[in-house]
């Protein structure tokens, strides 16, 4: 009589008409088991019949990873551990305003619903609180703002 044919996995018989599972082999299979803070599990690839092997440790020890991390960046030059650089701020240029507008004078106004500097502004009068009501030139026609801030 022939060796019985066995599928890749070896999870099944074939009978000469239909495949069958296969009865329980001398050694059990392994299951994932905890050790030394991870959990190490053994996988076998069946589709290529069981010979490949492959070995993972999973670890989720936070202060073992940072380290690591910190030693990989280290090594390519991407941060020295030595200094403490702060970056460089660009040189911010001084604008000098003239002590007060006067009507009629040109600003630009900053408009926060549309995020961005509107010029062809004019100053059209200066509210005792020491603010400004400005025409802002707009498609729909020109828009009054009652107390800016220059």
């Amino acid at each position: 009589m022939t060796d019985p044919v066995y599928s890749p996995d070896g999870k099944f018989m074939w009978t000469g008409s239909e495949w069958i599972p296969a009865p329980p082999q001398e050694e059990p299979a392994t299951t994932p088991t905890a050790s030394s803070g991870g959990i190490d599990l053994d996988m076998q690839d069946s589709v290529i019949g069981g010979d490949v092997v492959h070995k993972t440790v999973i670890n989720n020890d936070p202060a073992a990873m940072t380290q690591a991390i910190i030693s990989v960046i280290n090594e390519l030059g991407m941060f020295d551990s030595g200094s403490k650089a702060t970056p460089a701020t660009p040189p911010v240029e001084e604008v000098e305003l003239p002590p007060s507008f006067q009507v009629g004078d040109h600003v630009e106004y900053y408009s926060p619903t549309n995020e961005r500097w509107l010029d062809r502004c004019k100053v059209v009068g200066l509210n005792e609180d020491g603010t400004y009501r400005i025409e802002v030139p707009k498609s729909s026609g020109i828009e009054t703002k009652h107390a800016v801030v220059i």
